[in-house]
């Protein structure tokens, strides 16, 4: 006979199953998790602390170099090639060159502040109002306390002889930093006879150069001149007059001998009566190239190119 197996009760539906009891993990080090970021932080800002102390020391020394370092002015001067030679060879005497270079380092002074914009801009400024350049000359600094200088220079066409000085004036009648006394004028250099006025003055009384000469008859003469520059007897010219010019706008040459030629009007201003430019030029050609005469004043004392009359006066 079989034994009867024990009765089991049902569970209840719905009734949730007991909940598993896990074992606790060991907590991790809460001081980990915090340290470490501040410790790249901190690594981070010692490394550009030393960047900037090793940048600042760098600026320091360089700029102690150039502060005992007495500052020098380099110019890069104008030049021209002899063709015969294929030299280069100076514009400007060096007698001039020199004295410009001590000007603008008077300009600087003995120190000059390292990595200062300051200096630049007084030197640019000292070199525009010096009457050698057209506009502002470029200025940057070169080597250890060295400021080079680059521009336009402006070119000399002639001198004006103004309350006998001869002022230098370059090609467009700008004033330029060069006087002759009467016992130093150059015997190469055309001169301007007889102007209206003066070369311009600044608020302090000085030559200003930054002003082109005042009045027409320098710019008419400068404009003749300007004409008979490539001229074969070109030599043979000495100076242009001007005397009067606002009254009968007319110009005079004066050759190498003293004599005295009437050109007329200023070059390219139309003037009722005159003879054409051209024909004064073919004249003083034909007196340049005569046999025998070999002089544009044609063995004579003076006459007119501009008068259709040809009014003469024959030396005795």
């Amino acid at each position: 006979m079989k034994r009867a197996k024990p009765y089991k009760l049902a569970k209840e539906p719905g009734t949730p199953k007991a909940p598993r009891v896990r074992k606790p993990r060991a907590k991790k080090n809460a001081n980990a998790s915090v340290v470490r970021p501040f410790a790249l932080t901190a690594i981070a800002m010692l490394g550009i602390a030393g960047m900037v102390v090793g940048v600042g020391a760098l600026e320091s020394r360089a700029g102690q170099y150039r502060r005992h370092a007495r500052p020098s002015v380099v110019f890069d001067w104008p030049v021209r090639v002899d063709p015969a030679t294929g030299e280069s060879q100076h514009l400007i005497p060096d007698s001039i060159r020199a004295s410009i270079v001590a000007d603008a380092e008077r300009a600087l002074g003995p120190e000059v502040e390292p990595f200062a914009l300051a200096p630049l801009m007084r030197l640019g400024l000292h070199l525009e109002a010096s009457g050698w350049f057209d506009g502002v000359p470029r200025v940057r600094r070169g080597a250890g306390a060295e400021f080079i200088i680059t521009g336009t220079w402006r070119a000399h066409a002639a001198v004006v002889r103004y309350r006998d000085a001869d002022h230098l004036v370059s090609v467009d009648g700008y004033p330029m930093p060069v006087v002759y006394g009467p016992e130093h004028r150059s015997t190469t250099l055309k001169a301007i006879v007889n102007p209206r006025f003066g070369p311009p003055r600044s608020s302090s009384g000085g030559v200003d150069y930054t002003r082109s000469w005042e009045g027409a008859d320098v710019k008419a003469a400068l404009g003749l001149l300007a004409l008979l520059r490539g001229e074969a007897f070109w030599g043979q010219v000495a100076a242009i007059d001007v005397d009067g010019f606002e009254r009968t706008r007319t110009l005079t040459i004066i050759t190498d001998r003293g004599t005295r030629i009437g050109w007329g009007g200023p070059v390219g201003e139309f003037a009722p009566g005159q003879t054409p430019e051209a024909s004064r030029l073919a004249m003083l050609r034909f007196f340049f190239e005569r046999q025998g005469v070999r002089h544009i004043d044609g063995g004579m004392e003076s006459y007119d190119l501009w008068d259709r009359t040809m009014r003469i006066e024959r030396g005795s």
